[in-house]
């Protein structure tokens, strides 16, 4: 790892701070930066990366991160079922989204490229997809109530997700062994590398909006924060190292880490779940995953593990 990309991580979560402080983002940037991300950015990076790697490679060590990723979400989806099962109808099904689904996009895939550079995006990559078709099809329903969602709309929102079209994209080429047209690569390139400034800008203008040391007086969030974060991650590496090799199995761990997602406040807000545990259990777990993660992975690269 370069000492100058961690600076970078957090020099530009600093720099949305700033922004949101002195007012210098206009209005309606906080809805705008999202869909840059989710609609620009994100898929680019996808098509770049993919398009780029060896189709053993995905054949091998990718399809094994989407089954692992499938198989542990789901198990969270209903192991979270019980453990949730006396808590207030309002904090129930954000807990249970909170603790299967991490904060990948805003938080994970900047640190972890920041730490580890670019040597393991596909499986950072195939995760988040993986995860988003539990979100449409199991979380979403669950958030909202399930009458209050068709099958359609889940269905409609998966394949229309532009992450999903540019994976799909990706493989058609793959599969068929088409490079991409030498015209188009620097600028796909060049518009996925604007993911992780625009991730890091818009997390420092949330942490600013939402607080960022309001949580440590609220000892749910602070267990649920070292649970998500340090626990999880720690339970993942240890359920995998029996199928796959040891650095797969940590990026994996730090995957499953990832804090709650930013979404989570915003459907509880939308669909009169608890939003104040929802604000705190999110900042808690990006602050302390940002904090043991590096911790972690600087400890890793030391010693040549990673």
């Amino acid at each position: 790892m370069q000492l100058s990309e961690f600076i970078f991580f957090i020099a530009v979560i600093a720099l949305g701070y700033a922004s949101a402080v002195f007012r210098l983002l206009a209005k309606g940037t906080e809805d705008a930066l999202p869909k840059l991300l989710m609609n620009i950015s994100y898929p680019a990076m996808i098509l770049a990366t993919f398009t780029g790697m060896d189709l053993e490679k995905i054949a091998g060590t990718g399809l094994f991160s989407a089954v692992a990723t499938a198989v542990i979400t789901f198990a969270l989806f209903v192991t979270s079922k019980f453990f949730t099962a006396k808590m207030a109808e309002s904090s129930r099904a954000l807990l249970r989204f909170q603790s299967g689904i991490g904060n990948v996009v805003y938080v994970a895939i900047p640190l972890l490229n920041a730490l580890f550079g670019s040597e393991y995006l596909y499986i950072i990559m195939i995760h988040s997809v993986v995860q988003d078709v539990f979100i449409w099809l199991l979380y979403f329903p669950m958030m909202a109530g399930q009458n209050a969602v068709s099958l359609k709309k889940r269905i409609r929102e998966i394949v229309g997700n532009p992450c999903m079209v540019a994976l799909a994209l990706a493989l058609i080429f793959q599969l068929g062994a088409l490079p991409l047209p030498s015209v188009i690569v620097p600028t796909i390139e060049r518009l996925g590398g604007t993911a992780a400034p625009l991730a890091l800008l818009y997390l420092g203008f949330l942490i600013r909006k939402h607080g960022m040391w309001r949580w440590v007086r609220d000892r749910f969030a602070i267990i649920y924060a070292t649970l998500k974060t340090i626990a999880l991650p720690l339970v993942t590496v240890a359920v995998l190292l029996p199928f796959t090799d040891l650095k797969t199995a940590i990026i994996l761990g730090m995957l499953f880490g990832a804090p709650a997602p930013i979404m989570s406040i915003v459907w509880a807000s939308y669909y009169d779940g608890d939003v104040p545990r929802a604000i705190n259990n999110c900042i808690s777990s990006t602050v302390i995953y940002i904090a043991t993660t590096s911790f972690a992975g600087f400890i890793l690269l030391h010693f040549g593990i990673i």
